[in-house]
C-alpha cells in the first residue's frame, strides 16, 4: 500500500498499475513455482515509479497551498506565462506519468 496525495490525480491509476504488475508476477509464479521471488520483483519494479509519483504529488500539494501572497502571485504568474510562451510545457512536465506504465 502506498498512499498518494490527491494533487496529481494518480491514486487510482497507481492501483491499476499495481494490479497489472501483480497479475504478471502471480502468473509467472505459476510457471516457476516461486511466488516469493516474483513478489520481490513486483516490489522492485513498482517502488521507483510510485515514489516518483508520490514526490510529484507532494510538490503539487506544496505549490497549490502556498500561503505567502507574493509566492502565490509569482506561481500563478509563472503558470500564465508558461501557458502563453510554452503551452505544452506543463503537459511535457508530467509526460513520464502517461508514457510510463506499471513497470
Amino acid at each position: 500500500c502506498h498512499p498518494i496525495l490527491p494533487y496529481l490525480a494518480q491514486g487510482a491509476t497507481q492501483a491499476i498499475e499495481d494490479a497489472h504488475e501483480l497479475c504478471i508476477r502471480i502468473n509467472k509464479s505459476f510457471d516457476n513455482q516461486n511466488l516469493e521471488q516474483e513478489l520481490i520483483k513486483y516490489a522492485k519494479n513498482r517502488i521507483p515509479r510510485v515514489r516518483r509519483v508520490g514526490r510529484a504529488s507532494r510538490l503539487n500539494a506544496t505549490l497549490f497551498h502556498l500561503r505567502n501572497p507574493i509566492l502565490v502571485f509569482i506561481f500563478h504568474l509563472s503558470l500564465r506565462m508558461l501557458g502563453i510562451i510554452c503551452p505544452k510545457y506543463l503537459l511535457r512536465r508530467f509526460s513520464w506519468i502517461y508514457a510510463g506504465g506499471p513497470a
